[in-house]
């Protein structure tokens, strides 16, 4: 069924790809705990955390 709109291609992430995130979540953490320009919140990062266990 053509709607009109364009197809989109859909992304997922690899098992490697997933294996990043803890790793990112750690980078986030600490630029928040070093940088003083980095406007990240403790509950932010909370979410991060929530987030990544409901998709591992």
């Amino acid at each position: 069924m053509d709607d009109g709109r364009p197809n989109r291609p859909s992304y997922r992430l690899t098992a490697k790809g997933r294996g990043l995130i803890p790793a990112l979540i750690e980078l986030i953490e600490w630029a928040a705990k070093w940088d003083a320009a980095t406007e990240v919140t403790p509950q932010a990062i909370a979410h991060l955390r929530k987030t990544w266990a409901r998709l591992s």
